[in-house]
């Protein structure tokens, strides 16, 4: 939609005026798009949750749409000192006036839409007394908040120890989909009752599907043995052709950011040594493939010595951070010498966040199935680590394993593509830790 937004107006600014709105036509609605596109990108304007915020989701449009406007004129500032001129100011606003009530009508259409359609819908909720009753709250904020089902939406949360009765009411119903929380085997009439509403076309999930399917994570507490054996994906795993391209990928990406990152990595040392007493570098031991260990190499953020020999978790305002430590953190600068970790094979570009081994010995008794985030390299960044917050604490680690394992069972180039610019957004937006 926005990209057609943006060709309508740029063809009504086109065809009103004689003078052209770029001197190069092609590539200046190129650099434009581009600009206009990675603005409402910053801005969040493509995450599903800010799709269906009413009039929120507009004010993002319009919002971004200022951004681009400003950036767009800075460039063309500049390039009219060097090259003359590239883009009339005047018409560009035409533009982005055009593009900004299509973009902001649009999603307003489109959050309307969906919100009208959520509350003629409702989703029914099946689970065991015993285990979910203290959890399946959690997981109804989860749908509102993580997917596309806004807050109208109703839901009806059965137990299955109560027993459904009559059975057959739960056919009389029409729900938008189900939502089986129970790990235990359902009775016969419970599956056949379920089956015909699958074939009638209702959409029934397991806890782990759903949770895979809208949250985008796998939590390995609902998870069993079995699960491991007959899921599909992990290609990650065994494709031998698609571990090569991804290590071809990160030297290339790890040469290209070096070159382009060494004036600020030097800049960095320079302002980390004028700051506070210490090395400049700080390596620490951390768990890899396989959980062999390898040392890891980062700017220094803290004060030296600041752990006293023994391993602690960080802390959000951490008093062990220094002043241009806080900083190198925030824009994630401090994580560049990891570069050479990548180049040196011990870590890729993307993958599992590596934990300190102290920690992962406690970690792998509490959380299933920990060690399974270690079946691959450990990354600079990740899913986990674009999708969940900084965190230090048990349940952090849990929150990211489930991240984690959705990243190792659906890889794809695609994927790592997504997490790419999900990481520019973090650094750019200024969301480091």
């Amino acid at each position: 939609m926005d990209f057609l937004g943006l060709l309508f107006s740029f063809g009504i600014v086109y065809a009103f005026n004689i003078s052209p709105l770029y001197q190069e036509s092609i590539l200046g609605f190129t650099a434009t798009a581009a600009v206009i596109l990675l603005s409402l990108y910053l801005t969040e304007s493509y995450e599903v949750h800010t799709q269906v915020l009413g009039l929120r989701a507009p004010y993002r449009a319009i919002l971004s749409n200022l951004i681009a406007l400003i950036l767009l004129s800075f460039y063309s500032y500049i390039y009219r000192q060097y090259r003359g001129e590239f883009i009339h100011i005047r018409l560009l606003f035409s533009e982005l006036l055009i593009f900004t009530s299509w973009a902001a009508t649009s999603r307003a259409w489109f959050a309307k839409r969906v919100s009208d359609e959520a509350a003629q819908s409702s989703w029914l909720i099946m689970e065991k007394q015993a285990f979910y009753l203290t959890t399946w709250d959690s997981i109804v904020k989860a749908i509102k908040i993580h997917s596309s089902i806004p807050d109208k939406t109703e839901f009806d949360v059965t137990m299955l120890t109560k027993k459904i009765t009559p059975l057959e009411d739960i056919s009389l119903h029409s729900y938008s989909g189900i939502l089986i929380c129970s790990g235990e085997k359902l009775e016969r009439k419970t599956i056949q009752t379920l089956m015909e509403l699958r074939l009638e076309g209702t959409l029934i999930y397991s806890l782990s599907e759903f949770c895979e399917g809208f949250i985008y994570k796998i939590p390995t507490i609902y998870l069993q043995d079995d699960w491991f054996i007959f899921s599909a994906g992990f290609s990650l795993l065994h494709s031998h052709a698609g571990n090569k391209l991804k290590r071809a990928l990160d030297v290339a990406i790890s040469v290209t950011l070096l070159m382009l990152t060494l004036p600020l990595m030097v800049l960095a040392a320079f302002l980390i040594k004028l700051d506070s007493q210490g090395p400049i570098l700080y390596s620490q031991t951390r768990s890899g493939l396989n959980r062999k260990s390898f040392r890891l190499y980062k700017f220094r953020s803290m004060f030296h010595n600041s752990e006293h020999g023994k391993a602690q978790w960080a802390q959000a305002n951490d008093p062990r951070v220094t002043r241009i430590g806080r900083f190198l953190r925030l824009t994630r600068i401090d994580e560049l010498p990891q570069i050479f970790n990548v180049l040196a094979g011990d870590m890729s570009i993307i993958g599992p966040r590596p934990e300190r081994p102290e920690f992962d010995q406690h970690l792998s008794v509490e959380i299933p199935y920990y060690d399974t985030r270690y079946l691959v390299k450990p990354g600079i960044t990740g899913w986990a680590q674009v999708m969940y917050p900084y965190g230090a604490s048990i349940e952090d680690a849990y929150q990211k394993l489930a991240f984690d394992l959705y990243y190792i069972k659906n890889y794809s180039l695609l994927l790592d593509i997504a997490i790419l610019f999900k990481t520019v957004r973090v650094v750019l937006m200024g969301r480091g830790r």
